[in-house]
Parts: structure tokens; sequence; C-alpha cells
């Protein structure tokens, strides 16, 4: 038993060990060292250089600098007022055919920032500026640079004539912004994709296999099986934790660490919970059974 249990945590050991290395290498923003095509989600359209960070012309609420921030050129924005406020860096052209989404990144650092900060980019269609935020990736306190994305979908019908690069303050505090960039991506993310099929795949068979652990142990039979099984959905789910947790210490993207991290740590709590309470399960019947072998 406790053989063919070690066999099994080894193996979803060194799966979850597997998806995290190729997740890491895959999701990690290849910001510093990028042409088109080079990044594995789509192409590159726009790179915001130095000139467009020199040619920025900060709002009367805001105080900006160019600085050189390990050899490369940021803009920090210093914003001192209460209001939330929106700040456009640069504008970038866009022509037909458009992508299914679009992706806009940096590397961002920020310092005593209150109510938070994060990438906000305004896509115009039809004299129209609809925007995307990176609501799932706040700035908020003093940060190190990290790097942060802000996805926009389009339809079909979508015709948009340019995209507005920039940041969301709500609240005063100071951002440094560096290596921002568009990309033109593809229409669904493979690891952000999978995850949920296979979640979907494990919540199902999970279902399937409380009600039947359930009713086998309220009964006191198979008592080793099921509570292998109930442990190796636990072991499974914390290591796809772990999995996810290392994509996030890898740099890679939010849509590729947090369904990992975070349907791996439901399932591993709900079937941890349940191994107890399966075993509480053949605790009682047991107690029931010799119970009943003393009234006879």
């Amino acid at each position: 038993m406790k053989t063919r249990i070690a066999f099994i945590t080894g193996s979803l050991m060194l799966c979850a060990a597997a998806l995290a290395n190729g997740g890491g290498d895959t999701w990690r923003p290849q910001i510093a060292e990028t042409v088109s095509g080079a990044f594995s989600h789509g192409n590159l359209l726009a790179r915001i250089g130095e000139a467009d960070l020199t040619s920025f012309e900060a709002p009367d609420a805001i105080e900006s600098d160019l600085i050189d921030s390990g050899g490369i050129p940021a803009l920090r924005l210093t914003y001192t007022g209460g209001e939330s406020i929106s700040v456009t860096i640069a504008e970038v052209p866009l022509t037909a055919p458009l992508p299914g989404r679009l992706v806009y990144e940096a590397e961002m650092a920020c310092e005593s920032t209150a109510g938070g900060a994060c990438l906000e980019m305004h896509v115009v269609s039809g004299g129209q500026a609809y925007f995307s935020r990176a609501l799932n990736d706040r700035f908020s306190g003093t940060q190190a640079f990290r790097p942060t994305s802000a996805p926009f979908f389009f339809k079909d019908s979508d015709q948009a004539e340019a995209a507005r690069l920039g940041v969301r303050f709500e609240g005063p505090g100071t951002v440094t912004i560096r290596n921002l960039a568009l990309w033109e991506a593809d229409s669904t993310w493979p690891i952000g994709a999978w995850a949920g099929v296979v979640f979907g795949i494990l919540g199902a068979a999970g279902g399937i296999w409380g009600g039947v652990a359930g009713m086998l142990a309220s009964r006191g039979r198979g008592r080793r099986g099921v509570l292998a099984g109930t442990a190796a959905f636990a072991v499974l789910g914390a290591l796809m934790m772990l999995a996810g947790l290392i994509l996030w210490s890898a740099g890679a993207t939010w849509d590729a660490w947090y369904p990992t991290a975070y349907g791996g740590g439901l399932i591993g709590a709900i079937f941890g919970i349940g191994y107890i309470m399966i075993r509480r399960r053949y605790a009682e019947a047991e107690q029931r059974r010799m119970e009943a072998m003393d009234l006879q």
C-alpha cells in the first residue's frame, strides 16, 4: 500500500515539474529580447522605444521623468491627485485583418502607490474608444519590476484603427514602466485553455469518486482502495498548485499560473478534507461492526 502511494506521488511530482518547466519556458514573457514572431503566442506589432517615451507629454496631474533602468529606458510617472486617472503613453495604428486578441505587455514597478495602478489599453474602433485593464494584476504599495499584461478581445465585425497604451491610477503614487510592447495574439491561450479542460475533467471525476467513496465508506468496504484514490486526488491537487506557483515565480503570465495554482489548491483542499472524513466514516463503520459482533 505504502509502496503504491509512493509510486503514484513520485509520478505526479514528475508531471508537476514537467508542467512547470514547460510552462515557464513557454509563458515567461520574452520582453528583453523579442522580434516579430519570437513570442510564443503571436507576433510583435509595436515596441515603444526611447524615442516614443521621450516624446510623451504628461497631463497636468502627472509628473514624468525618462530614466535609465538597468540600461533600459523607463518612464517614471508620479500622480498626486485623489481621483482615478488614465494616462496614455503611446498610440499604435492598427490595420485589418485583426487577430482574435491583442496583448499589451510591459514591465512595471511602483512606489507608495495607494489605491492601485495597472496597465490600461484603449482600442479605437469606429470613433469609439474601448478599454481593457489588467485588473487581475494590480500594483500597490511598493513593488519591484515585474512583467504584466492586459489583453483585448475582438469580435469578427470589429474594425479597429488604433491602440492607446498606458497606465491607470486609482490613487496617488509613483509608477515606473519600461519595455512596452503590443502583440497580436492567437485566439486561445494553450495553457489557459488546457487548464480549463483538465480541471473540468478532474471536477467531474472527483464528483463521481466522492459519491462512490462515500457509499463504500459508509458500508465499510474497499477501505484501502478508497483511501488510496482519495489521497492520490489530494496529492495531485497539491502538486498542480505547486506547479502554478513555480510558473508564477518563473514570471509566467496570470493566464498560465493562476488557473493551475487555484484549481490545484481547490482540488487538494477538497480531497484532503475528504480523506479525513472518509477515514472517519470507515472508523464509524468498523465501530458499528464491532458493536454488532458484541450483541451476537
